[in-house]
């Protein structure tokens, strides 16, 4: 079951990142041998974090895992598990009837309360009623990895809330020889939602950070031949192609 929610808007090739797509590809392949990993994707806004991603989902190893792609969004941030349910909202699991799925057989079926599509009945969190969901939904992971390798990537992870970052530390931290890849795309200039929280997982052992620099003025030369620019960054005619700091 591969997740391929989003919309591939990039040109027949990735310009300028070919080591740090190979750096996702290899990550991913260990995963699928059995050993998890945790990668980060750092960078400003429109440096390239989202085509990457789109590119990396596309590739072959991908195809051959279970992958669950969200997107935090800034005006969910603060809710409880906005970020989990953006990860497994493409599974149906929040319906009246989903306790049917196999997927929420046994602990996993804790997982239900940070299913909701209604944060404001979460109620105020307490270790009583933390921890047995941060179990459930290690439950739900592994029951998707009995099916295969699995593949999380959350995109915008500084607007990630609170309790949904703490669930990827519980998971990650119980992840030794699990066909696991969480992949995190971070905004360098924002502040995280949870900081403390974030700051835990990016110092686990398995943790790799992957910072994107501007392309080079050469790498931004071959978009012409390739496609045509972004609307915004469309020259005019008989116009230069535009620098390395204009296009990120």
């Amino acid at each position: 079951m591969v997740d391929r929610k989003i919309d591939s808007g990039l040109p027949g090739a990735l310009v300028g990142r070919a080591a740090e797509l190979a750096a996702l590809t290899a990550h991913a392949e260990a995963a699928y041998n059995g050993r998890s990993g945790l990668v980060v994707l750092s960078g400003p806004a429109g440096i390239g974090k989202t085509s990457l991603l789109r590119a990396f989902l596309d590739s072959d190893v991908c195809r051959k895992m279970t992958v669950l792609h969200g997107t935090c969004g800034e005006v969910v941030a603060g809710a409880g598990y906005s970020g989990v349910r953006a990860l497994f909202g493409g599974l149906g699991l929040s319906a009246e009837d989903a306790q049917d799925s196999p997927l929420l057989r046994g602990s996993a079926r804790r997982a239900l309360p940070a299913l909701s599509p209604h944060p404001g009945e979460e109620g105020p969190p307490t270790a009583a009623s933390v921890y047995p969901v941060l179990h459930g939904l290690y439950w739900l992971a592994a029951n998707l990895m009995a099916q295969g390798p699995l593949v999380l990537v959350l995109d915008d992870v500084h607007w990630c809330d609170e309790r949904s970052l703490r669930w990827i530390d519980f998971l990650l931290r119980r992840a030794d020889e699990l066909p696991l890849l969480v992949v995190l795309a971070q905004r360098t200039e924002e502040e995280p939602v949870a900081p403390a929280t974030l700051a835990d997982i990016l110092a686990q052992p398995r943790s790799s950070v992957i910072r994107l620099d501007p392309l080079t003025d050469t790498e931004v030369a071959k978009w012409p031949a390739r496609s045509s620019p972004p609307p915004s960054r469309t020259p005019s005619p008989g116009a230069p192609p535009p620098s390395a700091a204009a296009i990120r």
